[in-house]
Order: C-alpha cells, then sequence, then structure tokens
C-alpha cells in the first residue's frame, strides 16, 4: 500500500468513526448526563468490542458474516434494540444530568453498554467485511493487512469517541451550571 493510498485510508477511518451512529449516542448521551467520565469508560468497552471484531476479521470475517447470516441479522437487530432501549431510559429520566453516576462501580457496567453496541454497530461490518478486503493486495499476508488496517481503523475511533465524550462531557457541565442561573 503506498503511502498516498495508506492516508486516504486514514482519511476514511476518521470519516466513518465522526459519523453519527449507535456508538456516537451512547458515548455524548451518557457524556452529557454525568460527565465525560462516563463517555470515558464506555469507550473503554468500544475498544474491547473493535479488537473482537479485528480478531474475527484476522480470523476470518466471512465464516461468521457470510452471505445472509443469520448471526448478523441477530446482532445487528439486538443492537438497534439495545439503542432504543437506552434512548427510552434517557427520556425518562428526571432531567438531572449528574444524577446516578457513582463512579467505580459504574464504569465497568458504561464499559460493557459500550462493548454491547460496538459489536452490533453497522460500522464496524463496513469497515471489516467491506472497506478492508479490497486493500488486502497489497500485502504481504491479509492478516497483516488485516491486523495494520484494522488496528488504524481502533486507533482512529477511539480518538473520535474521546472526543466526543469530552466535548459531550465538557457541553453537560455547561448546562448543568447555567441551568441554575
Amino acid at each position: 500500500m503506498t503511502p498516498i493510498a495508506y492516508a486516504t485510508y486514514c482519511l476514511t477511518c476518521v470519516a466513518v468513526a465522526l459519523a453519527p451512529g449507535p456508538t456516537v449516542t451512547i458515548i455524548a448521551a451518557s457524556s452529557l448526563r454525568f460527565g465525560a467520565k462516563a463517555g470515558v469508560a464506555i469507550t473503554m468497552g468500544t475498544i474491547g468490542g473493535m479488537l473482537l471484531w479485528l480478531g474475527a476479521a484476522v480470523l476470518g470475517l466471512r465464516l461468521i458474516t457470510g452471505g445472509e447470516s443469520v448471526l448478523m441479522s441477530i446482532l445487528r437487530y439486538a443492537g438497534a434494540a439495545y439503542v432504543i432501549w437506552l434512548g427510552i431510559r434517557l427520556l425518562q429520566s428526571n432531567g438531572d444530568l449528574n444524577a446516578g453516576y457513582s463512579g467505580n462501580a459504574e464504569f465497568a457496567s458504561l464499559a460493557a453498554q459500550g462493548f454491547a453496541v460496538i459489536l452490533s454497530n453497522p460500522k464496524m461490518f463496513v469497515m471489516f467485511g467491506v472497506i478492508i478486503p479490497p486493500l488486502l493486495d497489497g500485502f504481504a499476508s491479509p492478516a497483516i493487512g488485516t491486523l495494520l488496517l484494522g488496528g488504524t481503523f481502533v486507533l482512529a475511533a477511539t480518538l473520535c469517541d474521546l472526543a466526543y465524550a469530552f466535548a459531550a462531557g465538557s457541553a453537560g457541565a455547561w448546562l448543568t451550571q447555567r441551568s441554575h442561573l
């Protein structure tokens, strides 16, 4: 892969990671409500999920998602239902942006939410099942190419997710301060 092709791929990774979707929604909503720490916890879970997707891609994503895989459909619908459920829970809350987050005890729960959402996120299938495979021809081995390109996406997505967490956390803090004026 040429340096220009890799740079173009990196820009594609950032664009895909920045595009709103289930992961961005849960990070932004949780960070607004509970602060940036919650978004960071969710991002830790998404990193684990993305690494699982990367491992599946290296081992043979086609085995899992080939054709009209029932497993892929179940993951997609379960993820959509989970994000809808989280949205309903948020709408039913009392509106106090900082209530309910107790710190370390909730960190694991938020990370698990991030893990669950990323596993069913359609962006993962697009990256690991559609965008990366055609780019592997220039590598000595498909596994090495998948690790490099997939790892690049994991890094780009992590940085974008953290940016969303800190931006939404700051916005939530600002809104909370302004609501008492």
